[in-house]
């Protein structure tokens, strides 16, 4: 395993043309989007987006895809984007230049004193095994350092940033890499018509954008790492505040956009927590003030509160109803957390080694609660579509089988923002019956006629043409996929936290 920062320009290429580069959604195993990127970057080779790629008519249409999906609610959503590409493939190939990439190196290296541990990171492996290596460093970094540091620190300070992603102004990103002043100099001279490296993201970042300034699409690894760009350059002017301030007996640690404060005295940790907000104020961010606080107690502020409950309430003897009757019952009070997840995917490998034991007639009721908390648990979706179609194995008669996912479709539909939805229900309905979805990627699963990206902007006819022929759907892995999400497929699932 190895950081971003430690590979070659030639690497980072190949590895950010990659579907686990590209989106951090699950998809099935039939979505995948390795050949189209390749297939692009071949169109692009030795095109220069700035003078035949881009033009006007890209910043009046939306040019990417994007999939909403309930967060917490049916008033609380998130986006995520697939972005256009042949626009992707042109950040990449800009990003990865032998120059532009030593100069993003360079600017992640510099020193502060904000211990970050969200770099992403390089592995030549699988997506899973990427997604468990960034677990890791999570727990290894995050959670056991600050344990580690309640023998020298007496009070923490806990903080994130609201919408990290939405907030980015994208003008930042050549601050981050430029400087503020320099950047902001040049804009008010208008004197050099050759932009610098930054000010070319900037502008392409607008591109995907519609021209607004404010947000980068969330899902992908470029966007990740621009976001760690931006808060490096946050972690360097809050070090050099610190400085001035004397402030020596703190130990700041970042992954992302969560902070946690440690220090000897509460007046520090405070001072320091708005010396952070002022510095994200000039980066048109804000901390999160309903997760911001000050505390004595590390131990318990440095593990999640749903880990600790859980560890309270598990035992190991219930039987899967029980279990996920208390499970339904926990998501009620912790929505969406680290450990309904990670439950999930113990109970599909017992269900799939068959070490659970589910009584007749007990199917239904097991497929009813998985499907109600689906319903209010995004994070669950690829995992509970898992478990569910196990369950449906269960049927013996077909009809069954098709009155069944009919129920689950119709309960489903309650939800606002259902297109993630719909792509797993298709996935585990799809060798029993043909429902009806609103989902332009399911239309294009089920081979009707679906565009997925606007491309009437491109003036590359070829490029057009691979996207328009929907090449990231594998049709051998689709004719391939058995009634039931078989192991193989749901180890490439990401497991985006673990004790």
């Amino acid at each position: 395993m190895r950081e971003l920062t430690e590979i070659s320009n030639i690497e980072a290429k190949n590895y950010f043309l990659k579907t686990s580069s590209y989106t951090r959604l699950d998809f099935p195993k039939y979505i995948d989007f390795d050949s189209t990127l390749k297939e692009i970057d071949i169109e692009m080779t030795g095109r220069n987006y700035f003078k035949s790629v881009r033009n006007s008519l890209m910043r009046e249409k939306e040019i990417n895809y994007k999939i909403l999906h309930t967060k917490n609610s049916n008033y609380d959503w998130r986006e995520q984007t697939l972005v256009n590409p042949t626009v992707y493939v042109a950040l990449v190939n800009i990003i990865t230049e032998e120059k532009n990439w030593n100069e993003i190196i360079e600017r992640l290296k510099r020193d502060s004193r904000v211990d970050c541990y969200s770099i992403p990171i390089y592995l030549d492996a699988d997506k899973e095994t990427i997604k468990m290596k960034q677990i890791l460093s999570w727990w290894e970094n995050i959670e056991q350092k600050s344990l580690e540091y309640s023998l020298d620190y007496s009070y923490i300070g806990v903080t994130d940033i609201v919408t990290c992603y939405d907030s980015i102004y994208t003008h930042s990103i050549a601050w981050a890499l430029h400087g503020k002043e320099l950047i902001k100099e040049r804009r008010l001279n208008k004197k050099s018509k050759t932009k610098l490296f930054g000010e070319q993201l900037d502008d392409m970042f607008m591109d995907i954008s519609k021209g607004q300034t404010n947000g980068i699409p969330q899902g992908n690894i470029i966007s990740d790492l621009i976001a760690e760009i931006i808060l490096k350059e946050i972690d360097v002017i809050l070090s050099e505040k610190i400085e001035l301030l004397n402030i020596n007996d703190i130990k700041i640690i970042r992954y992302r956009d969560d902070y946690k404060i440690l220090g000897k005295n509460y007046e520090n940790v405070n001072l320091v927590l708005k010396e952070l907000s002022e510095v994200l104020r000039e980066f048109g961010m804000r901390i999160n003030k309903e997760k911001t606080y000050i505390s004595d107690d590390i131990i318990a502020s440095a593990i999640k509160k749903d880990k600790i409950e859980w560890i309270k309430l598990k035992n190991e003897e219930l039987t899967i109803q029980k279990k996920l009757i208390l499970l339904y019952n926990f998501s009620k009070k912790y929505p969406n957390s680290g450990t309904l997840e990670k439950e999930f995917n113990e109970l599909y490998n017992g269900l799939i080694e068959k070490k659970i034991k589910i009584r007749d007639q007990e199917a239904l009721v097991l497929i009813g609660i998985v499907t109600n908390m689906i319903c209010e648990n995004s994070r669950l979706y690829s995992k509970g579509f898992s478990i569910l179609s196990l369950l449906l194995k269960r049927f013996e008669n077909p009809d069954e089988i098709i009155e069944t996912l009919k129920k689950i479709q119709k309960k489903l539909e309650k939800i606002s923002n259902t297109e993630y939805v719909e792509i797993w229900l298709q996935r585990i309905s799809m060798k029993y019956i043909e429902l009806e979805y609103k989902s332009e990627l399911c239309k294009a699963i089920a081979r009707k006629e679906s565009n997925i990206w606007n491309n009437d902007w491109s003036n590359l006819k070829n490029c057009k043409d691979i996207l328009n022929e929907n090449k990231f759907i594998d049709q051998e892995k689709l004719e391939e996929s058995e009634e039931w999400i078989d192991e193989e497929e749901f180890e490439g699932f990401s497991l985006s936290f673990r004790y």
